[in-house]
């Protein structure tokens, strides 16, 4: 379920960041917003739009291939394009103001990614034999290994 939640928050998020990276690329002087880049350091959007197209868009895939491959360190990779959206709308605030909506929302977004990876982190990190997290074992006298080999040292 947790995994599932962060794959679709992954790609809703790629995705946006694909159309908007695609756009203000290849179409730089079409921006609606052309007034934002007089106050950066920044002519054009072409820049911003590679950054956003690269970086968040491709943090975010790489991100949703990881958790869907069940890869041990999705939860990383995820919580790392979780951090790069949050990082990418701070240096926006920073350099053409905030206040959007779309703004608060992508911020959040990157948090509520951050966190549920962390979560997800917690829920499947394994003990250092290989076993579940919270696993118990049983030594009781007596008892046996999965192969059905006694565990306290006696033949049987």
């Amino acid at each position: 379920m947790l995994r599932k939640l962060l794959i679709g928050l992954q790609l809703f998020v790629a995705l946006g960041a694909l159309g908007g990276g695609i756009w203000g690329t290849c179409f730089p002087r079409r921006m609606p917003v052309d007034d934002w880049f007089k106050r950066g350091p920044f002519s054009s959007s072409a820049i911003p739009g590679f950054i956003l197209l690269v970086g968040v868009g491709g943090s975010c895939f790489a991100a949703a291939a990881a958790l869907l491959r069940r890869h041990p360190l999705a939860w990383l990779v995820s919580m790392t394009a979780g951090v790069v959206l949050m990082v990418w709308i701070v240096v926006q605030v920073l350099i053409i103001g905030g206040g959007h909506v779309l703004q608060y929302l992508c911020f959040g977004l990157g948090a509520l990614m951050t966190g549920l990876s962390a979560a997800l982190a917690w829920t499947t990190r394994t003990a250092p034999q290989g076993r579940p997290a919270g696993a118990v074992e049983s030594r009781r006298v007596g008892s046996v290994d999965p192969t059905g080999r006694p565990t306290n040292g006696s033949a049987r």
